[in-house]
């Protein structure tokens, strides 16, 4: 299911695939499903700041809000998406959700681009 190869993405560690799976977002129609793979998988803050980057650059479907409290409310998750990688652009995303984002804004405006 679309809810799967998101969490799927996320625990392959590698940026070209979690990037591919930003776009995802917008078939997703089950978000507890979503929500009950990403705690089996403990990546729920992860999936939350992909959510919210994908929102500034695509038009997605809208999370509700008691989903998206239940993401936020996580603690003892790993801070990092990839290992070592920060962004210098996404800072206030990072911020809210705890979690380092592996990509720059010249990544999001390049796959953009292409999407």
């Amino acid at each position: 299911s679309v809810e799967e190869a998101i969490v799927r993405a996320l625990e392959t560690r590698h940026p070209k695939v979690i990037l591919a799976s930003l776009a995802l977002f917008n078939h997703v129609k089950n978000w507890s499903l979503l929500l009950k793979l990403a705690k089996e998988y403990n990546v729920r803050r992860k999936i939350g700041a992909l959510y919210d980057l994908t929102r500034r650059f695509m038009k997605v479907r809208r999370i509700g809000k008691r989903t998206l409290n239940s993401l936020l409310k996580t603690k003892n998750e790993p801070k990092f998406m990839v290992d070592n990688f920060k962004s210098k652009d996404f800072m206030d995303i990072e911020k809210k959700w705890n979690v380092y984002l592996p990509f720059n804004k010249v990544d999001m405006l390049e796959y953009e681009q292409w999407w």
